[in-house]
């Protein structure tokens, strides 16, 4: 099927600059962006999150976690009681 631009990685995600800090999916260019979803893609985002390495470096007012793979950069905010569920990913200045 013809996707168009509609499969686009920079149609969809057009603020992505590959120039931001931290930890950015490599999204596919040859093929529909939402490839990177399927589980069992050798390049989708669960590998690639499996490829991370990190931990939790931010202080930590009372959110939760649950699982493994929870990484937080040392400049992101978290709020208290948040649930933070692995494998998961935030970067640099989030809020």
């Amino acid at each position: 099927m013809d996707w168009g631009e509609l499969a686009d990685a920079t149609v969809l995600f057009p603020s992505f600059s590959g120039t931001e800090d931290g930890a950015l999916p490599d999204l596919p260019t040859e093929r529909p962006v939402w490839t990177v979803l399927d589980p069992a893609n050798d390049t989708g985002l669960k590998a690639q999150m499996a490829n991370l390495q990190g931990d939790i470096a931010c202080s930590n007012p009372g959110f939760f976690v649950r699982g493994e793979g929870v990484i937080v950069d040392a400049t992101a905010t978290v709020e208290a009681g948040a649930y933070l569920i692995g494998p998961c990913y935030i970067g640099p200045r989030a809020t």
